[in-house]
């Protein structure tokens, strides 16, 4: 089943897509295929949810990437997009890209999406790391992402701690995680964002954990301290980060 398109022309959508060395979200005529990475599902006030890391991502066979390039009107930025032709579903006479930004909730039984957390990814790190917003996993650059996926949602897990619902969100590209609390769905909240990158490390040896790609939770009565843990195993540092989460 298709999750539908993420409309780039709408507000709550901006989002950063030239690689012009700022950090300036906006609407754009772009839409997003969610093409989700890690997927949860939480039953929360008696209904079961699908929860996604809508991080997208090309196909690469080979010599063979379904790759395209838009350019936008007027600019000589460009950004990665899907190639109609090779997809089907996709309309002609619209730009379709890679990705949502973002992380989703969907109702289990009818899919629809009932919850997408927007533009707050890139809002939220463009305000905290404005020298090193949509930065890549192995070269601190400003903006280098923002023409390709952004921040890159790769992963996401969701667990209650001291009565309330938490989703865990891995971000790949500028690394960290993202929390947020799930447990009323009509009102998500963001929580948290936890980076422990060293944006000032000149390799990879001194650049503290890079590249988010997997998570994992243990509840507090299977943790050694007697809290919930989130474990994240870091692909480009080649780390795992342990997490004692409070949930205060």
């Amino acid at each position: 089943m298709g999750l539908g398109f993420k409309d780039y022309n709408l507000e709550k959508n901006a989002l950063d897509a030239l690689k012009d060395g700022q950090v300036k979200l906006s609407t754009q005529n772009l839409y997003g295929t969610y093409m989700p990475d890690g997927v949860a599902a939480q039953k929360i006030g008696g209904k079961n949810y699908i929860f996604t890391a809508n991080e997208g991502d090309a196909r690469e066979w080979g010599d063979y990437v379904d790759t395209g390039s838009y350019t936008f009107p007027g600019t000589k930025y460009k950004i990665d997009s899907i190639l109609n032709s090779e997809r089907d579903g996709l309309e002609a006479g619209k730009n379709y890209i890679y990705g949502g930004r973002s992380f989703s909730i969907w109702d289990a039984e009818t899919m629809e999406q009932v919850y997408d957390s927007g533009s707050d990814f890139e809002k939220i790190t463009g305000k905290l790391f404005p020298d090193a917003f949509n930065s890549s996993n192995n070269k601190t650059e400003l903006d280098s992402r923002s023409g390709k996926k952004g921040p890159e949602p790769d992963d996401i897990k969701v667990m209650k701690v001291n009565g309330k619902t938490f989703a865990f969100i891995g971000l790949e590209r500028i690394s960290g995680i993202m929390m947020y609390d799930v447990t009323d769905i009509e009102n998500v909240k963001f929580y948290d964002y936890i980076n422990v990158r060293n944006f000032a490390g000149n390799d990879i040896a001194t650049s503290g954990d890079l590249a988010p790609e997997g998570l994992s939770l243990v509840e507090a009565k299977d943790s050694p301290t007697g809290n919930p843990l989130l474990l994240v195993a870091n692909e480009v540092s080649g780390n795992v980060r342990v997490f004692e989460i409070s949930g205060k």
